[in-house]
């Protein structure tokens, strides 16, 4: 991300945070939203009307996959500041079963506890958690981060990853900053690492994660993380 890019990131971040209400519209494949879905920021009161300044929206363009959390899409983020709009490319999880709900609100709490903690390099930013007001699906919000090194394989029939040593060394930093602050992720695999292309490093995906480990427990983290980025085989990191 560029200067330029970032800095505009930076004041659309901070105008959304005080937006309440986002209004998500599918546009891909076979869907073309006719009238968005309204989803209110969890813990704000909802109001029967939102002016300009209140709302944003979210134009979902591709389903990346799915998993515990729901169904992930990259999204294009606009916001109306001043008469201008702004946009971002972000990534908008969306939620519709009961224990994918549970899942979302588990990991947007984690994610809570980390920037409390001072953890916000390393982690995606997070817009916010948003429910649908007419159903109980959820929506969670972050900045996109990049491509996974799953996807950036040299060999797509080898399950191995290969990095250079300051990508290794920028993902165990972050590593042990997340455990600093008293989190263990519990599901570090190639998916799950994400790499922009200026080798920013990122780790998401943290609806499995605890609080409080124990300090072998994440002694046994950083090892496996060392051994996955080394090329070595995927294992189980919950153990």
């Amino acid at each position: 991300m560029g200067m330029k890019e970032a800095q505009e990131f930076k004041v659309v971040k901070n105008h959304v945070d005080d937006r309440s209400l986002a209004l998500l519209e599918m546009r891909y494949d076979v869907y073309n939203s006719p009238v968005p879905a309204s989803f209110v920021r969890v813990g704000t009161k909802r109001k029967r009307s939102y002016g300009p300044d209140e709302y944003f929206k979210l134009i979902l363009t591709s389903e990346i996959a799915s998993g515990a959390t729901g169904v992930v899409h990259d999204a294009q983020l606009e916001v109306q500041i001043d008469g201008h709009v702004l946009r971002a490319a972000v990534v908008v999880k969306l939620a519709f079963q009961p224990e994918e709900i549970e899942a979302m609100r588990h990991e947007f709490s984690i994610y809570e506890h980390l920037t409390s903690r001072g953890v916000e390099q390393g982690i995606p930013l997070v817009f916010g958690l948003f429910e649908d007001v007419e159903t109980d699906a959820m929506a969670l919000v972050m900045s996109h981060v990049g491509r996974s090194l799953w996807e950036m394989r040299t060999d797509p029939s080898t399950i191995q990853v290969n990095v250079s040593a300051s990508v290794k060394d920028a993902y165990l930093k972050i590593m042990s900053n997340i455990h600093d602050a008293g989190v263990r992720h519990c599901d570090l695999r190639p998916e799950n690492l994400m790499l922009a292309d200026d080798d920013t490093v990122t780790i998401i995906d943290f609806d499995q994660a605890t609080i409080n480990p124990s300090t072998a427990a994440k002694k046994r983290e950083i090892h496996l993380l060392g051994d996955l980025l080394e090329g070595g085989i995927l294992y189980d990191s919950k153990r």
